[in-house]
């Protein structure tokens, strides 16, 4: 059973892209500008390609992720 707590799609994308990305890197080709606006940023593609592990480019991400689940709390009208 899948647990949807701990359930990350976007960094298992990511880790896929990734790597093939750096297994097949003449091969490979993004799909722009779709890409860039499903992430909301070109620096996720640019940081992909820079080879910047996946973690780190998710870490980066904790400060506004950690803004916004506060946020959402005071706006949700039910829990859970």
């Amino acid at each position: 059973m899948l647990d949807r707590e701990n359930c990350r799609p976007v960094e298992a994308s990511l880790g896929i892209i990734a790597i093939i990305l750096q297994q097949h890197p003449h091969d490979f080709e993004w799909r722009l500008p779709h890409f860039d606006r499903l992430m909301g940023t070109d620096q996720v593609r640019l940081e992909l390609e820079n080879g910047t592990a996946v973690p780190d480019i998710v870490a980066a991400w904790s400060p506004a992720l950690d803004e916004y689940q506060a946020r959402k709390q005071e706006v949700h009208m039910y829990t859970g």
